[in-house]
């Protein structure tokens, strides 16, 4: 009966069940007190004793009741301090991670044995597994686990064994209470219980330290010896289902195909592509290549040149079967076609160790599974994001492209390597080993090569390009369209000139010039420059110097043929100087792998072939000029004389010098010259046979063509002018006569005399009525008409020279001094002409330039029209006034031009000079007498001629700078030769 169930009954009976069931023991004497019996023993109980029953009462009634409280207090804490140490504690931390393990291990295990369903892949049951751990964690699994363990290991501790040690604890508590007769029961009992507890715990608390220390090491000790009975109460439910489930559902959202193609070819395929490409030695100069890297690509590069050239030569005699193209041109467009084929067929290679490395790249990353393995680094990057969130599609994404980067990047640093030891096998051999490059595969290779020259069509685009393409003589077409757009049409001139003077002192000055012309009649373009270099004096009206430098003319049958000749001619004048140096500057480079001397007299003979025909010639030599002009303000006059001593080429020429270094021979000219005109016996003075150098029937070789052709025949040129120009009747008005004497081979060629008037117009200046009419309008209207029916002859095709002139059929040969000239018949039948071939139109089109030309001649007689409208359009006389005005009487001018030179040069002050720009039109009428003879020296007749022209020209004067440009339009010509008595007249461009 509990102390509070007492606290509600009658004393009577509280005492009389106390003392009747309760044997006591004192304190005092520790003796036990049964049961009172009788009316005398429950009158002898003091009050002291009836307070001592009580204690023992409640002691016997609450002991056993507290300490079984105390003891399931005990279990909770014991489990509670069981499970925590477990879960929490450091000596545990090797259980956890095998229980981890054995759990995410289940987890595994359930992903790929999911019923076998074949809709999971690899990577997603791959994807799944990794996530393992993480769901054994976020699914508490371990912690469950443990919590179902622990009261098997409170059970194995037996704490139930110490609840008799609690009951007597908590009645010695009870018993330690001192009463006395005042003691009040109440506080008593309160006072013991709290006592009793109190013990109940020290006492508890002493045995859960010990048996805490018993369950850990009993964990302890399945851990190591009996594991599976804590496994076993591992729970991983369906986790590992779910989570395949949930990776299979985002399989086509972690990764975008385009993004990682994109990564995929450029951080590894690329990457790996170059390093194949580079140690095939593309893409790298020779010298940063190793010596077996260029013999392969040398062996590749001569494979692929050779098919070429092979396809080279037989695409020529194709085409070119049954023209009329000499062997020497055929020759030359072979060198320039292989020249084209020197690079084309490098293209060729390069194409193939381009198809080469890609083969070599792609199977590579195909056997490595390269982009698998991105794909994979990516979609596992990007499903531990998602498998959290789904919906931030960009962030996983962007999580997925940075695991597939860097799995590139160590991909890359393994493939890149093996790749580049593949191609090391095939072009060095192996390092390791020390065995040779796999020929097998160069073999390989190098068939490979010769069918893509094939498919490139590397002969047929090489024969072609050496048509079209710039090279040495189609170079020059772009010179050629300005000739043509300068003189357009027959009878048109051009010049341009420019002199700085260098005061030196005292009147004198150093002088630079450098003049230029050009001219077209109905039977070619000439072509004129000159570089030369001087001094001169001048003060008090009069002006001389002396000049002397390089000169150069040339005479074609089209603007082409005459910028081609002066390339020929420097190149033989060249020889004389240095045979190493021409050779250099007029080779391909040794390109054909013959020699550069070869390859340039190849050239020189082409030339030879098509351009230096019939009259057509190229002079190049020095030139010493002396000249003088005095102004006296109402007249002035002028007189100038000039030498040139030039070497001289033509077809007659080069045959001659060929028959004399054939024989040996200086004066074997003098036979030839005999030969050719049918004239005259041979010479006396004919060489023996001993002295023969080469048989008149074997070609020379080009080193012996360079070395008798290059002086040339010696040409001087004597020419001595003057002219006088004054005021007539308000008209200004110049007179000029020049004689010209030209020698050839110290035999007389040429004589001419010439006499001609000049009224001029020009703007700012002056000018009589008849020059402001006559020469302003009259002049430029009749030569608008003149370019009207020359533009439309040009536009025609009526305009443009012939390419081929009537002596070419008769010097093809002879030019070619036996050296490859034998297409050309010499006798018999003619055969029949063929049809003409794409390469014979084209190699037609080189030497006739219609069609590239007649444009540019069109154009320039547009611009003719234009000037001519200019002069006679009243409303632009203010623009030409002002023009004219722009820097005249400006001496800051002169001393801009004076200050740019050096210090050195500036001796004395800077003299007044008057400044001008003159723009004028005059009008010019000149009769000659010519008298001309052949190279045998037979006379062709005085002709005498008269000439009506119009000539724009633009001066600009400042002084130190001068600067001239003329134009010149033939209006009318007529000529009449004594020894033949034949007529020739040429109006507004129709030649009759």
């Amino acid at each position: 009966m509990s102390l509070f169930s007492r606290l509600f009954k009658p004393n009577a009976q509280q005492s009389n069940t106390t003392n009747a069931s309760n044997p006591t023991t004192t304190p005092a004497t520790g003796q036990t007190t049964g049961p009172a019996t009788g009316p005398t023993a429950a009158t002898n109980v003091s009050p002291m004793q009836k307070h001592r029953d009580m204690l023992n009462t409640d002691r016997d009634t609450n002991a056993p009741r507290l300490a079984q409280q105390q003891m399931v207090m005990l279990k909770q804490s014991l489990v509670s301090n069981t499970l925590g140490t477990m879960t929490k504690g450091s000596k545990m931390k090797q259980l956890r991670e095998l229980l981890q393990k054995d759990a995410a291990d289940q987890i595994e295990n359930q992903i790929e044995t999911d019923n076998g369903n074949p809709q999971f892949s690899e990577q997603q049951r791959k994807d799944a597994k990794q996530q393992a751990r993480n769901i054994a964690e976020s699914n508490q699994v371990v912690p469950k686990a443990l919590a179902k363990y622990t009261p098997e290991v409170v059970n194995k501790v037996n704490p139930d064994s110490v609840l008799s040690k609690l009951e007597t604890a908590a009645k010695q508590a009870y018993d330690s209470i001192k009463v006395s007769d005042k003691s009040d029961d109440l506080k008593l009992a309160a006072e013991a219980k709290k006592k009793a507890e109190a013990k109940l715990q020290q006492e508890s608390a002493a045995q859960l330290k010990k048996f805490d220390l018993e369950a850990e090491n009993f964990v302890i000790d399945e851990q190591e010896n009996n594991l599976p009975n804590i496994t076993k109460h591992i729970d991983i439910a369906a986790f590992g289902s779910a989570e395949l489930t949930q990776r299979n559902k985002l399989e086509d959202k972690l990764v975008n195909k385009g993004t990682l193609d994109l990564l995929y070819k450029s951080d590894l395929y690329n990457p790996i592509y170059g390093a194949v490409l580079s140690k095939f030695g593309v893409g790298r100069r020779g010298i940063f290549r190793s010596k077996e890297t260029n013999n392969f690509r040398q062996k590749m590069k001569d494979a692929a040149r050779d098919k070429a050239n092979g396809g080279i030569d037989q695409e020529l005699t194709t085409q070119t079967q049954g023209q009329q193209i000499s062997d020497n041109e055929k020759g030359y467009w072979n060198m320039i076609a292989r020249v084209h084929a020197y690079d084309l067929s490098k293209q060729s290679v390069d194409s193939v160790m381009k198809q080469k490395s890609e083969g070599m790249t792609e199977q590579l990353l195909k056997d490595e599974k390269a982009y698998d393995k991105l794909k994979s680094a990516a979609q596992t990057a990007a499903y531990q994001i998602a498998r959290s969130d789904e919906s931030d599609e960009k962030r996983y994404q962007a999580e997925g492209y940075r695991a597939a980067k860097a799995e590139a990047a160590k991909l890359l640093a393994d493939l890149e390597k093996k790749a580049v030891n593949k191609v090391r096998l095939i072009t060095k051999g192996d390092k390791e080993t020390g065995a040779a490059a796999d020929a097998n595969a160069q073999l390989e290779i190098s068939q490979g090569v010769e069918k893509q020259v094939e498919d490139d069509h590397v002969a047929e685009k090489s024969v072609k390009e050496s048509i079209e393409a710039d090279n040495l003589v189609n170079g020059f077409s772009k010179i050629a369209k300005i000739i043509d757009m300068a003189v357009p049409s027959p009878g048109n001139s051009a010049s341009l000139s420019f002199e700085l003077k260098i005061p030196a002192g005292n009147g004198v000055y150093c002088l630079f010039a450098i003049g230029g012309g050009a001219e077209k009649e109905h039977d070619g373009v000439s072509v004129e420059a000159n570089i030369s270099f001087g001094a001169g004096f001048g003060a008090f009206g009069l002006d001389a110097n002396f000049r002397a430098g390089l000169y150069f003319n040339a005479q074609g049958q089209n603007a082409v043929g005459s910028v081609n000749l002066i390339s020929y001619g420097f190149y033989r004048r060249m020889h004389k100087i240095s045979t190493r140096a021409a050779s250099h500057l007029w080779s391909v480079g040794n390109i054909t792998k013959t020699s550069k001397l070869d390859e340039a007299e190849t050239w020189a003979k082409m030339v030879e072939d098509m351009y230096l025909v019939g009259d057509n010639y190229v002079d190049i030599g020095l030139l010493a000029q002396l000249s003088g002009e005095l102004d006296g303000g109402v007249a002035s006059v002028s007189g100038e004389a000039s030498h040139k001593r030039l070497s001289h080429y033509d077809a007659a020429a080069i045959q001659r010098k060929i028959q004399q270094g054939r024989t040996g021979n200086t004066n074997a000219q003098n036979q030839s010259q005999q030969t050719n005109t049918g004239q005259g016996q041979p010479s006396s003075t004919t060489s023996s046979p001993s002295a023969q150098t080469t048989p008149a029937t074997q070609a020379p070789t080009n080193a012996e063509r360079a070395k008798w052709i290059r002086g040339g025949d010696l040409k001087k040129v004597t020419s001595v002018q003057g002219q006088f120009e004054c005021g007539i009747n308000g008209t200004k008005v110049g007179f000029g006569l020049e004689v010209n004497a030209t020698s050839v081979q110290n035999k007389w060629r040429e004589v001419e005399i010439t006499a001609s008037a000049s009224v001029p117009f020009e703007f700012g200046e002056d000018a009589s009525d008849f020059a402001k009419y006559g020469v302003k309008y009259v002049m430029p209207a009749i030569g608008g008409i003149r370019d009207f029916i020359s533009g439309g002859k040009t536009a025609l095709g009526s305009n443009q020279v012939a390419a081929d002139h009537p002596a070419r059929s008769n010097s093809a040969q002879s030019t070619s001094g036996g050296s490859g000239g034998g297409s050309q018949p010499t006798g018999g039948s003619q055969p029949t002409a063929q049809p003409l071939s794409d390469i014979s139109k084209r190699m037609k089109q080189q030497k006739e330039m219609k069609t590239s030309n007649r444009g540019a001649s069109v154009l320039g007689t547009i611009g003719d029209l234009g000037v001519e409208q200019f002069f006679l359009n009243p409303e632009l006389n203010e623009i030409g006034n002002s023009f004219t005005s722009l820097i005249k009487d400006k001496t800051e001018i002169n001393k801009q031009f004076y200050d740019a030179l050096p210090d050195s040069l500036k001796k004395d002050p800077l003299e007044e000079m008057t400044n001008k720009i003159g723009l004028s039109n005059s009008l010019d009428l000149s009769l000659s007498l010519t008298h001309k003879w052949n190279a045998s020296g037979a006379a062709e007749g005085w002709t005498i001629g008269f000439e009506i022209a119009e000539t724009k020209g633009l001066e600009i004067d400042a002084g130190i700078v001068k600067f001239e440009a003329e134009r010149s339009k033939r209006l009318m010509k007529i000529e009449y030769n004594f020894g033949s008595k034949e007529w020739e007249a040429d109006i507004l461009g129709i030649k009759k």
